[in-house]
């Protein structure tokens, strides 16, 4: 029997997710979880009667705790179908995409990997920046939410799955940083399209060009790094 929700989000999104699963089924337990390591809590009982919903979290849940959810688990994705993985909204920046949007989807062993229950996706529109995308991509993933959010506090079984398939190419994290490293020889319209895509960074990599062993990151106007 489904009795409880483990709601993996940040903290700030806990109370409308929160509000929005418990209005399909006001005698749901949702529990709030931070992190993937805060599943060790509950034990294999407890894991029987819960189904766990992330919202759009790329941190890796333990397989056993995948195998003991009665009720399986469900992320939301904020990218479509087309970028499975890092960062999505800088590579379809990058790639020139006219589409995007957000994708529900199982969670399997493999990120971003499990079978597609919901897309919601919108036109890209001429001069939408990365930042752009990935704020269309948020409100698309919260309108994603709001539709799935009754069946996944009352339907005890899977959800329906789309006749959707991932793309086969995964954007990472290595990726990303193998393209903010240009090279010196770069013509001047691919250190553009590098720059608008990925030079906001990703936390770990900005656009970075090497002389004499010394590194230049990039940074908009006004901003001075070496």
């Amino acid at each position: 029997m489904l009795e409880r929700i483990l709601l993996l989000c940040d903290e700030v999104e806990r109370p409308f997710l929160t509000d929005t699963l418990r209005a399909g089924a006001p005698e749901i337990d949702v529990r709030h979880i931070a992190d993937a390591p805060a599943l060790a809590r509950f034990d294999a009982a407890q894991l029987a009667d819960s189904r766990l919903v992330a919202f759009g979290t790329a941190r890796s849940l333990p397989p056993a705790v995948l195998t003991a959810l009665g009720h399986g688990a469900y992320n939301f994705h904020p990218g479509p179908p087309s970028y499975p993985g890092w960062m999505p909204a800088a590579f379809a920046a990058y790639d020139g995409a006219t589409e995007f949007g957000a994708t529900a989807h199982a969670v399997s062993a493999a990120q971003d990997g499990g079978v597609i229950v919901g897309i919601d996706t919108f036109v890209v529109s001429p001069g939408m920046t990365p930042a752009d995308l990935a704020q269309r991509a948020y409100l698309a993933m919260l309108s994603l939410f709001r539709r799935l959010a009754p069946a996944l506090v009352t339907r005890p079984h899977s959800l329906p799955t789309l006749p959707v398939v991932w793309d086969t190419k995964r954007t990472t994290r290595a990726l990303f940083a193998a393209l903010c490293d240009i090279p010196i020889d770069i013509d001047k319209t691919e250190l553009l399209r590098r720059i608008s895509a990925f030079g906001g960074g990703d936390g770990h990599s900005v656009p970075t060009i090497w002389l004499h062993g010394i590194g230049f990151h990039f940074a908009p106007k006004g901003e001075h790094q070496t």
